[in-house]
């Protein structure tokens, strides 16, 4: 049970609105710099969107929920502490924020909750039957905040997920509305949450996917895929700590074969005689071998003469 009623509630709206106008024109002015300088200033730009961020969170958690809202409702003491705890975090991790490389998703449903919260928002609810000013205006009340908050997240690349937590929750208090008070503008904002939270999940795990399998391959190729990673996962390279190869420290040399290793490797099994002509356990030659190999080949000639004898 509701401590106020509908009518209580948008009756608290009318107030506010009166009393904060034109706050409202600059709210819209705000919320189009904030969208214009995501994509146009470069680095500086998430750092400019956050702050245009911060200051509608902020005014909507101290002056909506803390003088307007909290005299029909002792929740909203709570509530602005939430809403002022969001603005601290989006200017904790305003140098973090990056309007590029979002997936193409995410970009559509951030598109879509932008232009929800500052066209299609009011026009709802004035098809309801709420007319000015006794309705929730974009960029200083706490439902179009959220929406709009939400649709720039997912229009960054990997936003931090500590910025999502709180519109998260919000959807869900906030959406309630539409179902206790009679607010159709609202049901966007109930399935906003979850929708931004799958989408967001969604973006680290393709991240994590993709930092993983466009690494070198063993082979020196890179690879492009995940599904080429999966193609390739039958194949048991041989890496540096297996004795093999060897003992380079941590890093891997695939090529090792090709080089003399810093010291004799233990274990290393005696290699066929009848395939090389020398057993070599301990990768030790004499010179007279050394030489004989390297200036007359008559290691290469016996190897040969092997070969011919097996296939006769």
């Amino acid at each position: 049970m509701l401590p106020f009623t509908a009518e209580q509630f948008f009756a608290g709206f009318a107030r506010y609105n009166d009393g904060i106008w034109p706050i409202q024109i600059l709210a819209y002015a705000a919320g189009a710099f904030a969208l214009i300088a995501a994509f146009l200033l470069g680095r500086n730009g998430g750092r400019a969107t956050a702050l245009m961020l911060t200051v509608m969170w902020l005014w909507t958690g101290v002056v909506y929920h803390g003088l307007y809202f909290a005299p029909i409702n002792p929740a909203a003491h709570a509530f602005a502490a939430l809403f002022v705890a969001q603005a601290a975090l989006l200017l904790a991790y305003a140098g973090r924020l990056r309007f590029a490389g979002a997936p193409v998703l995410a970009r559509y449903v951030g598109v879509a909750l932008i232009g929800y919260a500052a066209i299609l928002y009011p026009l709802v609810g004035l098809a309801a039957g709420h007319t000015y000013p006794a309705v929730p205006m974009f960029g200083v009340t706490p439902c179009p905040v959220t929406l709009f908050t939400l649709g720039l997240l997912l229009l960054a690349r990997s936003a931090p997920w500590p910025l999502f937590a709180i519109p998260i929750l919000w959807s869900l208090i906030g959406g309630s509305a539409a179902i206790l008070l009679g607010v159709p503008e609202d049901w966007v904002l109930l399935v906003s949450g979850p929708l931004a939270a799958g989408l967001r999940w969604r973006q680290g795990g393709r991240k994590a996917v993709n930092s993983f399998s466009r690494c070198a391959g063993m082979d020196r190729q890179r690879m492009h895929a995940a599904d080429k990673l999966r193609r390739q996962g039958r194949i048991n390279h041989t890496v540096t700590v297996e004795p093999a190869l060897s003992p380079k420290g941590l890093r891997h040399d695939i090529y090792s074969e090709m080089g003399l290793p810093a010291r004799p490797v233990a274990g290393m099994a005696s290699m066929l005689v009848g395939l090389v002509l020398d057993g070599e356990t301990l990768r030790r030659e004499s010179l007279g071998q050394l030489s004989s190999d390297n200036l007359l080949g008559l290691h290469g000639r016996g190897l040969a003469r092997a070969v011919q004898r097996g296939q006769s």
